[in-house]
């Protein structure tokens, strides 16, 4: 869990290789618009949509890891021109993470 939080407390569009460090190869992941299978196809996701993003930051909150199971509660905050006037949203969620035997979701 640890290393998760770090990648995305830390991930931009620079750095989206360090994704397959915490995600398998096999990776199903899913948000509120899209579900995306495959680590290649993630990353692909995820280039896509910091190619949008002007700025962007989590805040997690009360991690949690039960029996190779994980929670998180977050909150990102990001602007694009394209929306809000550019001003900052934020968006509250949690995330449900599935661990393998070696730590990767």
């Amino acid at each position: 869990m640890e290393t998760f939080l770090h990648i995305y407390s830390n991930l931009s569009a620079t750095n989206l290789q360090t994704l397959k460090t915490v995600y398998r190869e096999d990776v199903r992941f899913i948000d509120p618009a899209h579900e995306v299978n495959g680590i290649d196809n993630l990353t692909a996701y995820f280039a896509a949509l910091y190619k949008n993003i002007d700025s962007i930051e989590f805040i997690f909150r009360a991690p949690m890891v039960v029996d190779k199971r994980g929670y998180v509660s977050w909150e990102m905050i990001f602007s694009t021109s394209s929306l809000a006037r550019g001003n900052p949203i934020t968006i509250e969620g949690v995330t449900h993470l599935e661990f393998d035997d070696e730590g990767r979701v």
